[in-house]
């Protein structure tokens, strides 16, 4: 049985992501031909490179450098850092007040998620004529 190398698992991730040669390399900056030299061997898949990839297509450089174990793309954090803070806040707040936060953004999204519906539908509210615009000739 012949060991997989990197250039066998960076053809397994490409595929996986069903990109073709030429969109794959776009996206971590080299040319079509140094992708495909890369993934014949003729080409060194570089540390730069590797980085690169896992960066950009979330693929655990673990798995890409060694072959496991793992899997090959890095789960998505749960939260964005942003989040994490909100909530670091919130749970330090007291039972009532939490409920408090938790009204007004129930509040906040409804009003937000309406306003957007009606702005789809209707284009927004209809502008009001002033009252001493009508029955003039």
């Amino acid at each position: 049985m012949v060991m997989e190398e990197a250039r066998d698992r960076l053809r397994i991730i490409r595929r996986e992501l069903k990109l073709n040669q030429g969109e794959f390399a776009g996206r971590i900056k080299i040319s079509q031909s140094m992708l495909s030299g890369i993934e014949i061997g003729r080409e060194t898949l570089t540390d730069r490179n590797i980085r690169l990839i896992s960066l950009e297509f979330g693929v655990n450089e673990y798995w890409l450098r060694n072959g496991g174990p793992g899997p090959i793309f890095k789960e998505p954090p749960l939260l964005t850092p942003e989040e994490e803070k909100l909530l670091a806040v919130y749970e330090k707040l007291e039972p009532d007040r939490q409920e408090e936060v938790q009204k007004y953004a129930e509040e906040r999204f409804y009003l937000q998620d309406h306003k957007k519906l009606r702005d789809e539908h209707w284009g927004g509210w209809p502008q009001r004529e002033h009252a001493g615009n009508h029955g003039s000739a």
